[in-house]
């Protein structure tokens, strides 16, 4: 009988483990936004992608498709 509620405590535990997500950003201890990330964090990061997304299209357009050979 001591083993059925050990396994249960056991059980119960890792699902409670399982179940929560991260409540808190993972570059500060700011609430989670969208993606595991602060409403901070998650814009900066979306402003880092259009950057580099406008800058790979500059260069594209001055030197050409990457990976094309001439």
């Amino acid at each position: 009988m001591r083993k059925i509620g050990l396994i249960g405590v056991i059980l119960a535990l890792g699902v409670g483990l399982t179940a929560c997500g991260p409540k808190t950003c993972a570059e500060c201890d700011d609430e989670v936004y969208k993606d595991g990330l602060c409403q901070y964090h998650y814009e900066l990061e979306q402003f880092r992608n259009e950057v580099d997304d406008a800058a790979k299209d500059i260069y594209d357009s001055i030197f050409g498709e990457r990976g094309e050979t001439e």
